[in-house]
């Protein structure tokens, strides 16, 4: 956790196999702010599947490095929490750290996440984060709406459109000559 902004998410453990991951297959990562966002966002944020639990890490890794420098993560609290038979969930806290680009300030946000294991699997099935003090500003729930949907990767790509060929040019297939048919 400590070198997320240096290495990125972390996804399995030094002894694992390089296939293997600590995230289940469904995991789903939750966020619901503390004040309601305008319409069209649901009242709670979230992702289901590896890839867009990776790409919400990558889009919050990218977009603090870019507005924020010398940034650091420390942990606050740790505890291990029994639901039940086999239930374990672990809440931690942490605080992130850095210094603005633009004006040199100090940044600092109190983050809480509740980790849920599968009971079977012994994977992260879900991450629930409990709090963000202060809570991010709409603009980055708009950056993150684009780039789960694909558009901000698509916005500044030129779009591939379908184009109408006259028949006359369409190559037909009854008219090869027997050598080009062999040749394949």
């Amino acid at each position: 956790m400590p070198d997320f902004f240096a290495v990125g998410l972390v996804i399995r453990t030094e002894s694992d196999p390089p296939y293997a991951s600590i995230y289940a297959p469904n995991v789903r990562l939750s966020y619901t702010p503390p004040t309601q966002l305008p319409s069209p966002f649901p009242a709670t944020l979230h992702v289901e599947g590896i890839p867009l639990y990776h790409a919400s890490a990558v889009f919050v890794r990218h977009t603090l490095a870019t507005l924020y420098s010398d940034l650091r993560i420390e942990m606050r609290n740790f505890a291990v929490i029994n639901t039940g038979h086999r239930q374990r969930h672990v809440r931690l806290g942490i605080g992130v750290h850095g210094t603005a680009r633009v004006t040199r300030g100090e940044a600092q946000w109190d983050v809480t996440s509740t980790y849920h294991f599968s009971p079977i699997t012994g994977l992260v099935e879900q991450h629930v984060v409990d709090s963000i003090h202060p809570a991010p500003h709409l603009s980055a729930f708009d950056a993150l709406k684009r780039l789960l949907s694909g558009s901000a990767f698509t916005d500044s790509v030129p779009q591939v459109r379908p184009c109408r060929i006259p028949v006359s040019q369409v190559p037909n297939a009854h008219h090869r000559s027997d050598s080009s048919v062999a040749a394949r």
